[in-house]
């Protein structure tokens, strides 16, 4: 393995070279080098790619496939905010006792 990570080291030198070499008319030679990568794996470096695949991933498997899951998703949706209109009635009717909950038609007569 090592005999080899030599050869491609030597290899990736020669390419450099000829890239900035200029032949006799004054053209240079265009290489393609592709996308290699690290020739060690300890030259590896994570990549910020990968870590964004799952998300796409999640988001994907949230979404309703069929018709029906379709149906449950938005009754769920319907009664979180029915759930949530309740209990913000149940606080307003609480602060109506405490006193402290005024009117826009109370709040507008005081001003005058």
């Amino acid at each position: 393995m090592k005999e080899f990570d030599i050869k491609e080291k030597e290899r990736i030198q020669v390419i450099n070279v000829l890239r900035n070499k200029a032949d006799d008319k004054g053209w240079t030679k265009v290489f393609h080098r592709g996308n290699s990568g690290p020739i060690h794996a300890s030259e590896l470096k994570p990549k910020k790619k990968m870590k964004k695949v799952p998300q796409k991933m999640k988001h994907k498997l949230d979404l309703p496939f069929y018709k029906f899951q379709k149906v449950e998703k938005k009754k769920k949706a319907f009664e979180d905010l029915r759930e949530q209109f309740e209990r913000d009635q149940a606080l307003i009717e609480r602060m109506k006792r405490e006193k402290k909950f005024e009117t826009v038609s109370k709040a507008n007569d005081s001003n005058i």
